[in-house]
Formats: structure tokens, C-alpha cells, sequence
């Protein structure tokens, strides 16, 4: 001062540290959605990043800290104050208590997914094998983006992202199909099934049965089958002798008491929907042999196909083939004769038929044992 200069004063050491790089965000556009809160986990470019510093995400219109960390991603874990819609974020890098400049801003984008549920027009389906299946979503773009899954590897879906897709491939039986919506930062927000049921081919076993040759039986001929719910059983070729009808999983045989043979029918069971889808099995038929030689007192020959014959059981069996019957009316004259007998008289006498009344039998079985005599009714 006044031309005076003082001493110099006690040195002081000043470090100039090199500039803290600026964090550059990996990508322009996060989405998340407002419902799951999951977070958002934001990530920088590795060549931007300031070794060892502390990087802060930071809402670029409030300032506010969202998150902090020294990785190349942070998770933004509190978004509560981040609008739905489009939010700018920023980014600093601190170290040794020096600050870089702000980021370049990047987006977060809150989507809010619309008030619906994913929905398939149709949700129960059902198919022959082979057939290719469309389903069709209820929504779609632009709306929603729609997908279509399968947990089958197997199954074919032409567009998964298509509102109709078409399907191939399902193996037989019941089978999913999940229906998802999803928009922007909400995967998969709702979802739907669809159940395919794939219609199989019916296996049919077949089957022996030994049954009492005075009586009509069920026969469970599908007890031992497996088919589709719905299937239908037709008798494809009936038995040479006696009679058999279906009567619902099952068939009924009334023995002809005048061949008591082994008989054999055939049925088949086809899939309801697809009436390619059928077996067939065989059925054979043993009936009791062990029967006496006693014939019903009342036969009625008139045409009806039922007891129009008299017949003598036993003598079907074949094992009396030297057996001869002879038949007398009321006042002892002969109106038939036969030998053998094959239990196909139907009340006649030269060619004419008899009238209603007694009449009397002697059977001869042939076999030496003594012969049997009885009555029996003739009605019309």
C-alpha cells in the first residue's frame, strides 16, 4: 500500500479435478404400468458412467429425487409421484463432492390399461382331430394388442397376435388356450381361456357272453370300450338266430329257443361329432345248453314273428338228431309228424291252418330214453 508490498502469504494448494463425465440414459423411453407398481428400472449407456460415482435419477420437472445407486441400472422403485401419461427424468453423477451436469432427459411413461377383460367370442369348443380351430377375441387394436398361447408345443397358432388366429395340431382330448391383452408397459393386463375339446377315436373290445337260453339279457357290451361322451352304438350285423336290439350303452338278446347255437353279432361305436371316429367289436353269444326237454304249453302262430313255432328247446341243441315228434288233436288224430323235428311247426295240416284248441305231443328224443308226452295250446 503506497507503494509498499507486504510478504507473501503462507501457500495454499488448489486441485483442479478432471470434469465429471455426464450420464447418458440407454434408452429414450421406459414404459411401466400404474396398476402393478413394479417400478422402473432405468439403465445408462456403460462408456457414459464416471468411475465410482454416485449416479441420481431425478423428476425433471420437480427436482425430486427418485432414486440413487452406482450400477449401470437403478430402479426407481417409488413412482407414486410420476403422472400417468409421459414424465421427463434426468440424470447427475456426483464424486468426491463434485457434481456433473444434467443428463440429457429420457421418458417414463405411466400407462394406465383400459377398463376391460381379455374375452374370447367362444370359450368351449369342440373339434375332430385334424381340424384347424379359429378363435376370435372380442378386442383388439387398437384398443389392445391381443395374444394367443398355447401350453401344447405341439399346437400350431397361425398369428398369435391376430384378433383370429387359426389352430391346428391339438392332440385328442380337452385342451387350453389363453387369450391375453396387453397395451404399452402392461403385458399381458388380462387374460382368458379357451377350452378345445378334441374329439377320439372309440376303441371296442370284444366280448363273449354265456347266457340262459330261456330269457332276454343285457348284454354291457361298452363296458369294456372307451369312447367319447355322446357316442352312438348301432348293431352293424345282428345274430343269425334270435333277436337283438341297442338299448343305450348296451344290447338286448332274446334267444330263438329253436337254435340255441353260438351266435355272433357286430356293432359299432361312433363318435358323436365326427362320424368318421368308429370301431367295431364282436360279440359272441353262448347260450346254456343243459336244457330239458319240456316245451311251453301255449304257442300262438300268428305271424308276429314271436312264439309261432312250437318249439321243444332241447332239440336245438343238435344233440338229438334221431328225435321225431308226433301231434294229435283233442280227439286223437294226427295232425303232424316229423323226424327230426326242427321246432317249426306252426299249427297247420296239409298245408292248412288249425283252429285254435288242445292239442297233444310225443317226443321221441331218439336216444333210448323213454318217450315224453304232453299238451300244449294252440292260440290265435
Amino acid at each position: 500500500k503506497d507503494g509498499c508490498v507486504s510478504t507473501f502469504s503462507n501457500a495454499l494448494s488448489v486441485t483442479i479435478k478432471d470434469e465429471i463425465k455426464v450420464p447418458v440414459f440407454a434408452t429414450d423411453l421406459v414404459s411401466i404400468c400404474q396398476d402393478r407398481n413394479n417400478g422402473a428400472e432405468i439403465c445408462f449407456q456403460p462408456s457414459s458412467l464416471q468411475p465410482n460415482a454416485i449416479f441420481t435419477i431425478l423428476n425433471n420437472a420437480t427436482g425430486t429425487t427418485l432414486s440413487s445407486g452406482s450400477g449401470n441400472c437403478i430402479v426407481v422403485a417409488e413412482t407414486a409421484s410420476l403422472l400417468a401419461g409421459t414424465n421427463f427424468i434426468t440424470a447427475t453423477a456426483t464424486l468426491d463432492g463434485c457434481s456433473s451436469a444434467q443428463a440429457k432427459p429420457m421418458v417414463i411413461n405411466i400407462s394406465v390399461p383400459p377398463s376391460i377383460n381379455a374375452q374370447a367370442l367362444t370359450n368351449d369348443i369342440t373339434a375332430c382331430p385334424g381340424e384347424a380351430v379359429q378363435l376370435i377375441s372380442r378386442d383388439g387394436p387398437p384398443l389392445v394388442n391381443v395374444t394367443w398361447t398355447s401350453p401344447d408345443k405341439d399346437v400350431f397358432i397361425s398369428n398369435p397376435s391376430s384378433i383370429a388366429p387359426l389352430l391346428s395340431g391339438f392332440p385328442a382330448g380337452n385342451n387350453v388356450v389363453y387369450l391375453s391383452y396387453s397395451i404399452q408397459g402392461c403385458p399381458d393386463f388380462t387374460m382368458d381361456t379357451v377350452r378345445v375339446y378334441i374329439e377320439f377315436m372309440p376303441t371296442a373290445s370284444d366280448d363273449e357272453y354265456s347266457l340262459n337260453s330261456s330269457q332276454a339279457s343285457l348284454l354291457p357290451v361298452t363296458i369294456n370300450d372307451a369312447f367319447p361322451a355322446g357316442s352312438r352304438i348301432t348293431l352293424t350285423t345282428p345274430p343269425a338266430f334270435g333277436k337283438a336290439i341297442v338299448s343305450g350303452n348296451g344290447i338286448v338278446y332274446t334267444p330263438d329257443s329253436r337254435n340255441l347255437k353260438e351266435q355272433i353279432l357286430k356293432y359299432t361305436l361312433c363318435a358323436d361329432l365326427c362320424d368318421d371316429l368308429c370301431a367295431e367289436a364282436t360279440v359272441i353269444i353262448r347260450l346254456n345248453e343243459d336244457v330239458l326237454c319240456k316245451s311251453p304249453n301255449i304257442f300262438t302262430p300268428n305271424g308276429d314273428g314271436i312264439n309261432d313255432a312250437f318249439v321243444i328247446p332241447c332239440l336245438s341243441t343238435g344233440d338229438f338228431p334221431q328225435n321225431s315228434v308226433v301231434i294229435f288233436n283233442e280227439w286223437g288224430l294226427e295232425v303232424f309228424s316229423a323226424q327230426p323235428y326242427t321246432n317249426n311247426w306252426e299249427g297247420t295240416y296239409a298245408g292248412q291252418s288249425l283252429p285254435a284248441g288242445t292239442y297233444y305231443f310225443i317226443l321221441d328224443t331218439g336216444d333210448g330214453s323213454r318217450p315224453i308226452g304232453g299238451f300244449l295250446v294252440l292260440q290265435r
